[in-house]
């Protein structure tokens, strides 16, 4: 039986939880909406309905709440990569679908903000390697998942892993690419261009 005292506690705990949630959700959308330079700490518990007392109390620094920021966004990315992962099967196309699950990433908010914030923090080492280790961890998680998904349909570990890094890289290129030219197609066509020349590459089919 849960004592009173802890039921309280944990009460609080999950109060304490939800507004740190609410909080780092505020920040990620104040930065998505409105780019990094333009993003003020003051803004976020307003649009949070916190109290600034209660923001502070959580993340007292701009760097704290940036932090929270990108990771809430990591989080999102994640669930959207674990939704995609457990949506294949063997009777997909699996060049494609790595493909079109990158460019939900890349080509999505958590990117972008996480992206933007990585340029602006690029004279705060330490904000810049905790974004760029966050942005690690996912990419290195989701890679993992994606070369056991290859390997299981019986590809060889290093034509997976080099298939993988070519895949994202490809599709990291276009995302970038999006913010000088317009996409007007192009994506498409080369991923399914991209996905020939893999399986008349490596002999896959």
């Amino acid at each position: 039986m849960v004592s009173a005292p802890e039921r309280v506690r944990r009460t609080h705990e999950e109060r304490s939880a939800a507004s740190r949630e609410k909080l780092a959700r505020a920040a990620f959308e104040l930065i998505r909406d409105e780019g990094y330079a333009s993003f003020r700490v003051a803004s976020v518990a307003k649009a949070a309905g916190v109290s600034q007392g209660g923001q502070l109390h959580h993340f007292p620094t701009k760097d704290a709440i940036t932090l929270a920021a990108v990771a809430y966004g990591t989080r999102l990315a994640e669930a959207r990569t674990m939704a995609n992962l457990r949506a294949f099967s063997p009777d997909n196309d699996p060049v494609e679908a790595l493909a079109r699950d990158s460019k939900d990433y890349y080509f999505g908010a958590s990117f972008e903000v996480s992206l933007d914030v990585s340029k602006s923090a690029s004279g705060d080492p330490d904000l810049f390697a905790q974004i760029t280790q966050l942005s690690r961890t996912y990419r290195d998680k989701v890679e993992r998942r994606w070369c056991s998904n290859l390997v299981a349909l019986g590809w060889p570990a290093q034509d997976a892993r080099d298939v993988i890094e070519l895949t994202t890289a490809l599709v990291r290129g276009f995302a970038m690419r999006r913010m000088i030219h317009p996409d007007r197609g192009q994506f498409e066509r080369l991923i399914e261009r991209w996905t020939r020349m893999v399986y008349a590459g490596l002999g896959h089919s």
